[in-house]
This record gives C-alpha cells, sequence and structure tokens, in this order.
C-alpha cells in the first residue's frame, strides 16, 4: 500500500472525538469488492447485524455510512472501504453535509454523482 494521507480537520467547538477523518487518495482504500463485509463493533454497533452483502447496493451504502461516521483515523477507513464501492454509492450515502463537503474536496472525483433511485 502507498503512503496514504489523512487529514483530520475537527470544527473549533467539536470534542475531539468527533474528528473529520478524510482518505486523500481513494486508491488507497484497501476494502473488499465483493463478498461479505464484517464491521467490528468498535465501528458498527447496530442491532441489525454488523454483516453486509457488498454485492447489495443498498447494504454497501449502509456500511460505508457507518465506517465513515464512525472512523477517527485512516486505519479505521483502509481495510473497510473500496474505492469502486464508494463512488458508486457516493451519491446515497447521506454524509452530512460538512463531512460530504469534506470528502469532495480531498476527493474531487466524488463530485457531482448523481443519486440513484430505484427503479
Amino acid at each position: 500500500m502507498t503512503a496514504m494521507t489523512v487529514v483530520t480537520a475537527p470544527e473549533a467547538k467539536m470534542a475531539a472525538a468527533l474528528r473529520r477523518v478524510t482518505v486523500v487518495a481513494l486508491a488507497d482504500l484497501d476494502g473488499p469488492a465483493s463478498g461479505v463485509l464484517e464491521l467490528p463493533v468498535s465501528i458498527c454497533w447496530s442491532l441489525e447485524g454488523r454483516q453486509f452483502d457488498l454485492a447489495d447496493r443498498d447494504q454497501v451504502r449502509r456500511a460505508y455510512k457507518f465506517v465513515i461516521d464512525a472512523a477517527r483515523r485512516g486505519e479505521h477507513l483502509v481495510p473497510y472501504l473500496n474505492a469502486g464501492l464508494l463512488k458508486d454509492v457516493w451519491g446515497d450515502i447521506g454524509l452530512p453535509p460538512k463531512k460530504q463537503a469534506a470528502w469532495e474536496a480531498l476527493n474531487p472525483e466524488l463530485r457531482s454523482r448523481p443519486a440513484v433511485t430505484a427503479a
């Protein structure tokens, strides 16, 4: 894996635990592209389960939202997120505007990815 650049940009009034984490190069994301993704309790404490089928777009979206929301360091992102899948679900993850803007500022290829609506 190449050296990754991680930017942590806390807002002045936020507690240290709420820092925003972004990996600059999407190519550094080393998560699986297929199969079942199992998230640790430290990232996903959902009662609905911690396993996500990566063939199911809605499950990918939910898993990635958990990971991005819970991540405090780059190491929390890299093993779980896959750049191709992230690009595919980006418009549907539903991140808070400031977090989404931070990701898009550092990963311009995520901008203007329209949400996919079910047919």
